[in-house]
């Protein structure tokens, strides 16, 4: 993949001084999986700085003054709202004016534009970075590629984009992208632009922050595509949100207390963890094997069944169902033979030709389908699904899915 172009630039850091009388609610947004993903790269160089710089074979102060970086960790960045709309804005604006500069075609500065959707800042500053391409962007390869270059800044003077990702002064940000043919220095290119827009807001409280995804990959970090849309997250004095279309959360919170942060999947149950905040973001991440190393039943099979699944006595026994990694025996109780009982979640089991199935099934928890591989009735086999019913209450679910069939 060609990459010609990879423009870097920095606003310097602005504080406001006088005080806006007007106050808004903060709000997470929604931030692309592009743009989380950004956003979980810049809180993992701020969490460990000197590990960020080892994993990109740099020095972490090469270009820089000490006394204008630390290499202790830094509070954890949220998206806000406010920030993101400024940063895509100003990031569509660029592709489609094709032109590469922190101020708008009509002069005006990211500051001023900050304020413009009402962000009263107390610390701001901008990074922005372009990188044209002669074939097809690869999603995942360039939301790393981006971060690291601004991060290793080379060439910019006093590497001033590092300086503003580990910026300890900042409490949320906007990273936002725009894609498309993009004309700059009399050349066309298909390119992305970025704009993360950086800031703290005056009087903000601590955030509490995250995101929910199924580590496919299983590198422990979070991945384009693995985010958890939909899942509540609340905490203990009943402020509650749902986790955006790529997985992130984010919900203000008074200092100096605890709290037990609630997380509810719509299928697979609820988990807490209990935090402390002082007066700093706390960053809290759900994974879905979390839910799903709550809720494993008690009866596993180290090794796949060959027997089929058996309907009895109103009693579904399948020998053994493949998820998230591992293989499990399991019961389905009261279900009847061909079954439709909200009670236990159980929306339909749809029996198939019995010429494809397999021994062991598979659990999607995603879809919250489970692909029966093989099950027998009346001495005939079939291929079956069993579809759970998300709009069953977490209290039904309660009932028995969580201790018997929910993984």
């Amino acid at each position: 993949m060609a990459n010609p172009l990879n423009f870097l630039t920095l606003s310097t850091l602005s504080c406001l001084s006088l005080i806006s009388p007007l106050s808004y609610a903060f709000s997470y947004g929604d931030p692309s999986a592009l743009e989380q993903a950004q956003l979980e790269l810049i809180n993992r160089a701020r969490a460990n700085p000197l590990k960020e710089a080892k994993r990109l074979g740099i020095d972490l102060f090469e270009g820089v003054a000490t006394t204008q970086m630390s290499s202790n960790p830094a509070q954890p960045l949220s998206f806000n709202a406010q920030l993101l709309d400024t940063a895509r804005t100003h990031s569509l604006e660029m592709l489609q004016q094709s032109y590469f500069e922190h101020n708008s075609s009509s002069g005006i500065s990211p500051f001023i534009r900050m304020q413009q959707t009402n962000y009263d800042y107390a610390y701001a500053a901008e990074n922005i970075a372009a990188n044209g391409y002669e074939g097809v962007i690869n999603d995942i390869q360039f939301a790393e590629a981006m971060h690291n270059s601004l991060f290793i800044d080379k060439g910019y003077p006093d590497r001033g984009h590092r300086i503003a990702i580990l910026n300890p002064n900042m409490r949320e940000v906007g990273a936002g992208l725009a894609y498309g043919a993009w004309k700059y220095d009399k050349s066309n290119f298909n390119a992305a632009l970025l704009t993360v827009d950086f800031g703290t807001r005056k009087f903000a409280r601590p955030i509490i922050l995250g995101v929910a995804y199924d580590d496919n990959d299983h590198n422990a970090f979070y991945t384009v595509g693995e985010g958890l849309a939909g899942v509540e997250v609340s905490i203990t004095n009943n402020q509650s949100t749902l986790t955006a279309s790529a997985g992130g959360y984010g919900l203000e919170v008074d200092p100096m207390r605890d709290y037990t942060v609630n997380f509810t999947h719509p299928q697979l149950g609820t988990v807490s963890k209990v935090v402390r905040v002082n007066n700093d973001n706390v960053k809290v991440d759900i994974l879905l094997s979390d839910f799903t190393a709550t809720n494993r039943p008690k009866t596993i099979a180290n090794q796949p069944a060959q027997q089929c699944a058996v309907i009895e006595q109103k009693k579904l026994t399948i020998p053994c169902i493949n998820a998230v990694g591992q293989v499990y025996a399991v019961e389905l109780l009261d279900i009847g033979q061909k079954p439709s009982n909200q009670r236990f979640g159980i929306q339909s089991i749809n029996f198939k030709d019995l010429s494809r199935a397999t021994a062991c099934g598979s659990y999607d928890a995603t879809s919250g389908v489970a692909n029966i591989g093989c099950i027998l009735i009346d001495n005939q086999k079939y291929n079956a699904e069993l579809v759970l019913n998300p709009a069953a209450g977490n209290a039904i679910f309660d009932l028995k899915l969580h201790n018997i069939f929910m993984f």
